[in-house]
């Protein structure tokens, strides 16, 4: 089983501007101020490739660090073209209500098109970032 530890040692803002691609630097510098507390702690691991569990109050950021992470991913898969082998991902949520709240924070964003096919399963592709 592996070892839990309890992190709270952060990276600042610029580096982990630095660390983003251009696209998604850009699209962040646009969006928002700065990062909270939990995503300077999460972030940068997660982009380590390290595996991380983390708990946060609601309205900490919890799913920035997600959009973060699924643009900077998208963009290395268009950057190493291998784009047109994954289109989408599947975002699983515990309660239809904070399903809504992701789609609406997707739209919002305007990197991913969101399509309700007549089945009702929802789907989420992301556009290709300038």
């Amino acid at each position: 089983m592996p070892e839990i530890q309890y992190i709270q040692d952060s990276m600042d803002t610029e580096e982990i501007l630095e660390s983003l691609s251009p696209p998604v630097r850009n699209w962040f510098k646009e969006k928002f101020p700065d990062f909270t507390d939990p995503q300077k702690i999460a972030i940068p691991r997660i982009m380590n490739g390290e595996h991380l569990l983390l708990c946060s109050p609601t309205g900490s950021g919890k799913t920035l660090i997600m959009q973060v992470n699924a643009l900077q991913y998208n963009h290395y898969l268009e950057k190493y073209g291998e784009l047109n082998n994954i289109d989408r991902f599947i975002l699983l949520t515990p309660k239809p209500g904070l399903s809504k709240q992701h789609l609406d924070d997707f739209k919002e964003s305007g990197q991913y098109d969101i399509v309700v096919p007549d089945d009702g399963i929802v789907s989420v592709h992301w556009d290709h970032l300038q």
